[in-house]
């Protein structure tokens, strides 16, 4: 682990324990709270993720790093969900109440873990054939724990998870910015919260636009940091917030101190110790890995600086056969052969040969040709002395096959890659080319080859002798090399392919990335090596030699990585142990400690509780003068001030206690005082309970009780329990208000007075009757600030009188007070109830009187059947009778009489026709009052049906012809009319006539005029302006001259009403009854009262209407003939026009219009005029 990863490791292990203990901290405060809940998911969540990030950089391969990077992909996508959650429950809770928003993000929250698992485990690319989001890398695809996880969202909808993550971070941004612009000056508080929160989320989102979208761990540590420290401050400032950052959570306040300390000092060592131990033992296999890579990599160079040797030993061989005699030799006769012919010959002999080289007749013979050369040269005894050099062939300077120990494919060899480049080369040179695999013996092998020189010069090529070379020897030997028990050497070719034993050892790819590893400095990492994690170094090989081509092998040591760390595993344990052992030792002392600090805190504790339980004798242990012993030093000075408080106190508390007694006893004696109140309703009765009562309850020697007179002059002696007070009432003692004694000061002043010493008191009356009195207290009896009386209490001793007995006597005087209203209320309530009943009575007996003169009444049954009439049968007088009279409310409303044969009447039965009899008369009283409500409503009716009559019109005649039939209708009239008098009152004239049925013919036509002269009634009517009533028509006086009249219509009773317009009789309403039993009462005359004022009303509306409409008429001729009159010049024409207009508009028989000139005195005081008169006359 480089300087880099530690320090992220250290970095991300402080920000995951910070916000684990915040979200603890949070969740504890206020776990009621929706937005603690959610803030204290996403610390949590932030500080679960954090820890991944250390593990991932603590991480040494990819196989540790790989379950780390899947928690981390299944971990860090709820981060953004969780936050726009707790973003909007700081700052409006109100939007998660509807669920609109909780529940997509809630189904997310649960599909992801599916989506995830789903494609983790392949599900989804064996059904799709795809992935879904999350695409978990590989070994060879893992780039390293600082690159972030979004490059790992891919598959069919990763791209879109990836933009719905970003757009929740902006979201909460926005969320954040919007509350603290919009609460404003609505809600400070809030809106300061929401800029906190936009700060803590501002800076992610700067930093994952300027340095990408979760590419860096430096981003992720700038996020978590701003959203732990936000987030926390605008909880804890939250209103509904509990929790300080500078203390535990109020919950743990109530744990012992012992426990505190414990829990304290173990939360500060255990992380410490933990993660020192974790990191130091990082540290050492990190340092392992080091050595061993490095050893890794000597023996790599070693390795391969032997095979280096190996293949210039190879070459060296056979430069040594290039050059040998024989084989010069022969190089030299073949290009005698060539001697003579041009290039382009040689080559067409070449191309016969290589075609003929397959041909089965010319086969036998060229191969015979070629490798029988074999027996002649020492090639031969080289196959046998080096074995692994398989077949060895030379070929001429233009490609053609000299010799060969065995047949080749070909003949012509110069498309082979050694020959044109050895063709240049000089001696020494030499060309090896990369392994390859002959599957014929499933083994490795590459081509060897060397330039001849037939001269002696070495100027130019002659041939090339070529070796195929069997690799099994080399790999056999790297193959011995054994590194520990899993490691060993490797040989990779250029391309990275592994130089194996066999077929199915090449099959097993370690799946090394060369090119990521060639970058590596130190030529050496730790990568799978065959699916386990293992160091691998590595080395190129190259022969000394100067070759065409720089073979680029690569020789590779491995050690597995579990074999390297398992020398560490007993000093793991070691220092976990000791780790262990300092925590359990360091725990223990914190024990020790927490138990010696605290003991003398526990034993003081138990003092206190035991002083609290009443052991007030018991003293604390003062053990020395630090902190502890002066706390009980001083609690036991506290005790000892505490017993003789206590002891002074028990004194007081049992002068306290017999105060407090007779206090209640005081107050039980007023709420005795209130309930005696309300059972007695007589004043005088209450007066004496009442002073007998504060007499024996309180103990005094005199009480008694004024009341003021009407007009509040002398205070009256009412009630009194003493003898002299006997004295005083039956001489009717009374006392000036505002002069005499403390009774009249108080009864003067409103405000108590009290005499504790009679003899120096200068308002004291002393009183003859009272010699024993020595204190006085006097009160007034006050209701609604109004005094009515005064409570006088007076004892034998001086000073008996204190404040609580003033108090409590207050209470009683104000209940006194009270109690006297309401008797006297309740008096006078019960007084008028009498009246009133009285009243109701007299009421109830006269409107039963009245009826029964309207309606006589006597129902009789008998063995016939109920019959309406009056008189008894001359057989009843034998029978047993009994009268009984009906009654409502001390009324007399009517009789029954009960006859029958036989017994007399029992008491049983009397009783049933009492029971009866008063149901009756409550039966017959409520259908009077339905019929008098019934009735009223009638009239009310009547009344709204003349009002709105007339309202719907107009026309005089019109209104009071339909108001006379709706009155004439409704009171079952037979007839009604209205007569209106001209101004003189001297004629009148039937303005409205009305019968009843209205169909039945008029007797008086309308519009007739009569003159009132001698119409009496009339002018007793217009006199008076009060209603007539005529019942006998032929002997009153008032009706002799409308006697006929009335008679010929059947009239018996005839009722004349006054119409009044602004105090001025104008005429009179007529009502003709024919039904002499029908008579005028006062609602009667009430209705017809409130009936006349309106028909006058509405006639007065109609005159008033008739003169408008005759006034504009009398407008519109003066226009017109204004108009007639100026559409001429000519004053004759102006003048027939003028007389011939006027004429016609007023309806006269002759018109004459004059014009005179200026008039001129002759001196006999007479006077001319000075031209001729201008005439116009119209006949």
């Amino acid at each position: 682990m480089n300087s880099s990863a530690t320090l992220f490791v250290l970095l991300f292990g402080f920000v995951a324990f910070s916000n684990i203990f915040l979200s603890v901290v949070i969740y504890l405060a206020n776990r009621a709270s929706q937005s603690h809940r959610l803030v204290a998911g996403l610390l949590l969540i932030l500080g679960i993720d954090s820890i991944i990030i250390a593990l991932l950089f603590n991480a040494i391969s990819f196989l540790q790093a790989q379950p780390w990077l899947a928690a981390r992909m299944l971990v860090n996508f709820m981060i953004a969900p969780i936050l726009l959650l707790a973003t909007i429950a700081l700052v409006r809770p109100e939007w998660l109440k509807s669920g609109w928003l909780t529940r997509p993000i809630s189904l997310v929250l649960i599909a992801l873990p599916l989506i995830f698992f789903s494609d983790i485990s392949g599900f989804s690319e064996s059904i799709l054939n795809t992935l879904l989001v999350f695409d978990l890398p590989n070994a060879a695809s893992y780039q390293g724990p600082d690159v972030g996880i979004a490059v790992y969202y891919g598959g069919l909808v990763g791209e879109y998870v990836l933009d719905f993550i970003r757009i929740l971070l902006y979201a909460s941004t926005f969320v954040f910015a919007y509350v603290t612009v919009r609460d404003w000056r609505r809600n400070p508080e809030r809106s300061r919260i929401a800029l906190v929160g936009t700060i803590a989320t501002m800076l992610p989102v700067l930093s994952i636009i300027f340095l990408g979208f979760i590419t860096s761990y430096i981003t992720n540590l700038i996020a978590y940091i701003a959203f732990s420290v936000g987030f926390t401050i605008t909880a804890t400032r939250y209103r509904n917030a509990n929790v300080s950052l500078r203390g535990l959570p109020r919950t743990l306040r109530d744990i012992p101190m012992a426990y505190k300390l414990v829990t304290i000092v173990a939360a500060g060592i255990v992380p410490v110790v933990l993660f020192s131990t974790v990191l130091g033992l990082n540290l050492q296999r990190r340092s392992l890995i080091n050595i061993e890579g490095n050893n890794l990599r000597l023996l790599a160079e070693i390795q391969a600086e032997s095979i280096n040797s190996l293949l210039d030993q190879e070459i060296n061989k056979l430069n040594v056969v290039s050059r040998s005699t024989q084989l010069v030799n022969l190089i030299t006769v073949q290009d005698r052969n060539y001697f003579g012919l041009s290039t382009e010959a040689i080559r067409q002999n070449l191309e016969l040969i290589e075609r003929n080289w397959d041909r089965p007749i010319a086969r036998d013979t060229l191969t015979e040709e070629v490798v029988s050369w074999s027996r002649y040269t020492n090639l031969a005894n080289f196959s046998e002395l080096s074995p692994a050099h398989e077949r060895v062939l030379v070929t001429d300077v233009y490609g053609g096959l000299v010799i060969a120990t065995e047949r080749t494919n070909f003949y012509l060899q110069d498309t082979q890659p050694w020959h044109e480049g050895l063709l240049s080369l000089e001696p020494g040179s030499a060309y090896i080319s990369q392994p390859m695999f002959d599957p014929a013996t499933d083994s490795f092998y590459v081509d060897m080859a060397v330039p001849i020189f037939a001269d002696d010069n070495n100027e130019d090529v002659d041939g090339v002798l070529v070796s195929h070379f069997n690799l099994s020897g080399i790999i056999d030997s790297l193959e011995q090399v054994r590194v520990g028990e899993s490691g060993g050497v490797a040989l990779f070719d250029q391309q990275g392919t592994w130089v194996s034993e066999s077929s199915a050892m090449m099959a097993m790819n370690p799946g090394l990335n060369w090119e990521e590893l060639l970058n590596n400095p130190n030529q050496w990492a730790t990568v799978p090596f065959a699916s386990e994690d293992s160091v691998v170094a590595w080395e190129e090989t190259n022969s000394g030699t100067d070759q065409m081509f720089d073979l680029g092998w690569r020789l590779a040591t491995h050690k597995s990585t579990d074999e390297i760390l398992a020398t560490t595993l007993p000093a793991s344990i070691g220092a976990f142990v000791v780790s262990l052992l300092i925590l359990l030792i360091a725990l223990g002392a914190t024990v020790l400690l927490a138990r010696f600090v605290t003991r003398p805190l526990s034993e003081l504790t138990t003092v206190s509780e035991k002083i609290l339980e009443g052991e007030f004798g018991i003293d604390a242990d003062v053990t020395g003068k630090d902190e502890v012993g002066t706390l009980a030093s001083t609690f036991n000075m506290m005790t000892q001030r505490l017993r003789s408080t206590v002891s002074t106190l028990e004194g007081t508390v049992t002068d306290r206690t017999q105060d407090l007694e007779r206090r209640n006893e005081q107050l039980e004696t007023a709420a005795l005082v209130a309930r005696e109140a309300a059972a007695i309703q007589n004043v005088d009765d209450l007066l004496d309970e009442l002073v007998r009562l504060i007499s024996d309850r309180f103990d005094y020697y005199h009480a008694g009780i004024f009341l003021l007179d009407e007009r509040a002059q002398y205070a009256i002696l009412r009630a009194a329990n003493s003898v002299g007070g006997q004295k005083m009432l039956a001489r009717g003692h009374r006392l000036q208000v505002g002069r005499v004694g403390v009774v009249g000061y108080s009864a003067g002043t409103g405000e108590p007075r009290i005499a504790q010493d009679v003899g120096a008191d200068v308002v004291y009356y002393d009183n003859p009757d009272m010699p024993e009195t020595r204190s006085e207290l006097a009160l007034p009896l006050k209701v609604r600030n109004r005094v009515i009386g005064v409570l006088d209490v007076q004892s034998e001793e001086a000073n008996a009188f204190g404040e609580e007995d003033v108090e409590v006597l207050l209470i009683l005087a104000d209940q006194i007070a009270l109690a006297i209203e309401n008797t006297r209320l309740l008096q006078s309530s019960q007084e008028s109830l009498q009246e009133l009943e009285a009243l109701y009575g007299a009421e109830t007996g006269k409107a039963w009187r009245k009826r029964t003169e309207k309606q006589p009444s006597q129902y009789r049954y008998s063995a016939s059947g109920i019959n309406l009439g009056v008189g008894t049968n001359g057989d009843e007088d034998d029978l047993n009778a009994l009268k009984k009279q009906i009654t409502f409310r001390g009324q007399s409303i009517g009789s029954i009489d009960l006859k029958r044969e036989g017994a007399d009447w029992t008491d049983e039965e009397m009783s049933l026709v009492d029971e009866i009899i008063e149901q009756t008369g409550l039966a017959l009283e409520n259908a009077r009052l339905m019929e008098q409500i019934r009735l009223r409503s009638d009239q009310i009716q009547l009344l709204q049906d003349v009002t709105a009559t007339a309202a719907s019109n107009l026309d005089q005649r019109e209104l009071l012809k339909a108001i006379t039939q709706k009155i004439a209708t409704n009171l079952d009239l037979k007839h009604c009319n209205v007569v209106l008098f001209d101004e003189e009152r001297e004629n009148g004239i039937v303005a409205a006539w009305a019968s009843n049925p209205p169909n039945r013919p008029d007797t008086i036509p309308l519009s007739a005029k009569f003159g009132l002269w001698d119409k009496k009634a009339f002018k007793d009517v217009i006199h008076s302006r009060q209603p007539l009533v005529i019942q006998d028509l032929q002997n009153d006086s008032r009706t002799e001259a409308l006697y006929e009249t009335l008679r010929m219509q059947g009239t018996r009773t005839w009722v004349c009403v006054p119409l009044i317009v602004r105090e001025k009789v104008v005429g009179a309403l007529g009502l003709y009854i024919d039904d002499v039993d029908q008579s005028m009462d006062e609602e009667d005359f009430a209705l017809l009262d409130q009936i006349s004022s309106q028909i006058a009303t509405t006639i007065e509306n109609t005159n008033l209407y008739e003169q408008a409409v005759r006034r504009g008429e009398r407008e519109h001729q003066v226009a017109e003939i204004t108009a007639k009159v100026r559409a001429s010049n000519d004053p004759n024409e102006i003048l027939k026009t003028a007389v011939e207009e006027l004429r016609q508009a007023l309806g006269v028989e002759q018109v004459r219009v004059s014009m005179q000139g200026k008039q001129q005195n002759d001196g006999n005081g007479s006077q001319n005029n000075d031209q001729s008169p201008v005439q116009a006359e119209d006949v």
